[in-house]
């Protein structure tokens, strides 16, 4: 039986720009059981669209890969996102700078 854990991040979150010319801001996180996930930029919560797409990605047991897609990219999108999880044990939280040159 998997034991219960709060969520953590054992490593830093990365963000990468895709050959569609999307970003992606992926966290990596354990947790059990597996936890809800939220992105936010700046403060406002960030909804699941045509422009922002939401992966959960299970790594191995109890370890996940939370990704957050951002399509049609516009100078506005860049600040500060945050990638929010929480399971009946705890919450955590990662934190992106997105800068866009």
């Amino acid at each position: 039986m998997p034991e219960d854990k709060p969520p953590h991040f054992p490593q830093q979150p990365v963000a990468r720009q895709n050959d569609d010319g999307s970003i992606e801001l992926e966290c990596f996180l354990e947790a059990s059981p597996a936890p809800d996930i939220k992105w936010f930029y700046e403060q406002n919560e960030v909804p699941n669209s045509d422009r922002f797409a939401f992966k959960l990605n299970g790594t191995g047991q109890d370890a996940y890969s939370a990704i957050l897609q951002i399509r049609d990219l516009d100078d506005s999108d860049a600040g500060a996102y945050r990638c929010a999880i929480t399971n009946p044990h705890g919450r955590g939280n990662a934190n992106f700078n997105l800068k866009l040159t």
